[in-house]
């Protein structure tokens, strides 16, 4: 089993009998600042920046001026809020210029914070101009920045580049004409003079075929509408210069450098890529296959992805592990209707060992729960430390801690951590990998230690994975959690009053973390505020290496933890880790002990 349960049932003490505590009023979140366009206007999306992870979706922000106070939603897809026309009329009181008013803003609903006085500048209107249109050799999908005034983001309702004129193409097929618009959005929020609108297909060639398109450009968004300016624009042809990164290990997302490559939603051609050469390394190996790549904000992509060969990961696309490939790229854009072939180009690309990335989660309940601690002015500071504990016990190894979502690894790629407050099954577990089975090889980057799993769960065993900070409170005489003490929590340490207690009854101050005060007060901060950072990274350290296949990687499949209890192993049985082990206090350093180690650098070594 590998929650981390710190007693056996036979050394737990069930306190039955004694009132339930009543938990101490939880302090608010504080709020720095409010982000967003230099001028807002229904539709702007605004966000709050402040003590806390993330906002919950039913989460409002609450803006007032002149005594009256708006209650803006938290947008679906997004943790930022919509600013209402109501709020703008109110504002400027229908006047036509932008005005600068002081507002109070306070998060309210789900997550409440302190009312923080600002000033923002609101404007009902811009009026829309075009100042001139791109012109000369371009690419189809290329983004073009457009200079003008009035550009407003897409939730504002953002104006169109449009297009009319005629398209010739470079081969002898006839010209045709071309009456098309596309979104341009708000590039620069600091800024409503400039926009970017990518060059569709739909102003040339549907298939991507090279040409030249002679007409006039304007910019429109209801009734407005700007004046024709003439342009000619020269498409190419499909173009690759290389991939980004030169180096890349299995389930990264490679980038592929190039110009006109077809494929986004709505095309009606698809770019595929023909690769031929050899991958060099152990053992040399003819590639020829394609690539069709993905798309997104960035521009096109393809994943590394990764299989299973002989228990080690291996690249799919290149039948081997280690070595690079050299060899060409042509792009080709291919529809029903005809195929348009690019240059072909010389590219290398190295295979990286495998990696574990390690996408650090907080969860809004870690942010209440640190005030139960005294350390809500710590939320800024402690992802950092708790990630630099866990790399450090992985230090020799390719392990890589983000507290930002990766964007250049696939999610088959990382293994998520959720950090929260509460233990949901209520037993006092620090932390629980709940993902099914013992992955011994690590043949599953994508772990994820949080949420639920109903697999695990059929096993008997609790289902939800995660770090569960508010368990630590266990360790206090006085734990001042709304319920009684779970048969399976840890026995009291007096250590952790120790460290805690002051900080418990005088909450630490962001000046006294930043080392200003007092210096009893603020040694007595700092030694808190690192214990707490050491027990949550050594917590999620110890869930991460049940997830990559520890404990006893080569004993039985149903074993979790070391055989018998070492001296500052990570990876010994909770009851067996006491606190002063956690936090770097009992002169022992937390270190993987056995096979760990020669089993991690086997399959993450350098």
């Amino acid at each position: 089993m590998r929650g981390s349960l710190l007693l056996a049932l036979g050394f737990a003490v069930l306190l039955s009998g004694c009132p339930t505590p009543t938990p101490p009023p939880l302090a608010r979140v504080s709020l720095d600042r409010v982000e967003g366009p230099s001028i807002l206007t229904g539709g702007s999306a605004v966000a709050v920046i402040g003590s806390f992870a993330e906002i919950p979706f039913d989460a409002v922000l609450d803006v007032s001026v002149d005594g009256a106070t708006f209650s803006l939603p938290r947008m679906a897809e997004r943790e930022m809020f919509l600013i209402s026309e109501e709020l703008v009329r109110a504002a400027t009181d229908g006047a036509a210029m932008p005005v600068s008013r002081d507002v109070i803003v306070r998060l309210d609903g789900a997550l409440e914070s302190e009312p923080l006085s600002t000033s923002l500048r609101f404007a009902l209107s811009f009026p829309l101009r075009l100042n001139a249109a791109p012109s000369g050799a371009v690419h189809y999908w290329d983004a073009i920045v457009l200079r003008g005034g009035g550009f407003r983001s897409e939730s504002e309702g953002a104006p169109e580049l449009c297009a009319m004129g005629t398209f010739t193409p470079d081969d002898d097929e006839p010209a045709f004409p071309v009456d098309a618009c596309v979104t341009a959005s708000l590039l620069d929020p600091s800024s409503r003079d400039r926009g970017i609108a990518p060059l569709a297909p739909a102003f040339g060639s549907a298939v991507g075929a090279p040409g030249t398109f002679d007409g006039s450009m304007w910019l429109a968004r209801d009734d407005e509408r700007t004046e024709l300016v003439e342009t000619r624009l020269q498409f190419g042809l499909p173009e690759v210069f290389g991939f980004d990164p030169e180096a890349a290990s299995v389930e990264s997302l490679v980038s592929i450098l190039g110009a006109g490559l077809l494929g986004r939603a709505g095309d009606d051609a698809t770019a595929v890529l023909m690769l031929e050469g050899e991958v060099r390394g152990r053992e040399l190996i003819t590639i020829r296959d394609e690539i069709v790549p993905e798309h997104d904000d960035r521009g096109a992509f393809f994943r590394l992805a990764a299989i299973p060969r002989d228990g080690r990961l291996t690249a799919e696309l290149f039948g081997t592990a280690s070595g690079t490939f050299f060899g060409s790229l042509t792009p080709t854009l291919v529809s029903d209707s005809r195929t348009v072939i690019g240059p072909r180009v010389n590219v290398e690309l190295a295979l990286a060992p495998v990696r574990q990335v390690v996408w650090l989660r907080f969860l809004p309940q870690f942010d209440t729960s640190l005030a139960r601690f005294g350390l809500s002015a710590a939320r800024a500071q402690l992802p950092a430390a708790i990630a630099a504990r866990i790399t450090a016990l992985y230090r020799d190894y390719r392990v890589e801690v983000r507290l930002e979502e990766p964007r250049d690894v696939s999610p088959e790629g990382v293994t998520t951590i959720e950090i929260g407050g509460p233990d949901p099954e209520g037993v006092g577990l620090f932390g629980r990998d709940a993902s099914p089975g013992k992955d011994v090889g690590n043949l599953r980057l994508f772990d994820a230690i949080g949420g639920q799993n109903a697999d695990t769960q059929r096993d008997g065993f609790p289902g939800y994975g995660g770090v569960f900070i508010e368990s630590f409170l266990y360790w206090s005489a006085h734990p001042e959690l709304p319920i009684e003490r779970p048969i399976t929590a840890p026995s009291e340490d007096p250590l952790f009053d120790r460290l805690f207690d002051a900080v418990r009854l005088e909450p630490a101050t962001l000046a006294e973390l930043n080392g200003s005060g007092a210096p009893e007060r603020v040694e007595v901060v700092g030694r808190a505020s690192a214990a707490l950072a050491s027990m949550i990274g050594e917590t999620a350290a110890h869930e991460l290496g049940h997830a990559m296949g520890l404990a006893q990687p080569f004993g039985a499949t149903d074993v979790f933890h070391n055989e018998r209890d070492g001296s500052g192993c990570l990876m010994d049985r909770g009851a067996d880790r006491p606190l002063a082990e956690r936090v770097g206090e009992s002169g022992t350093p937390t270190q993987l002990c056995d096979e760990s180690r020669a089993y991690l650098r086997a399959i993450l070594g350098e």
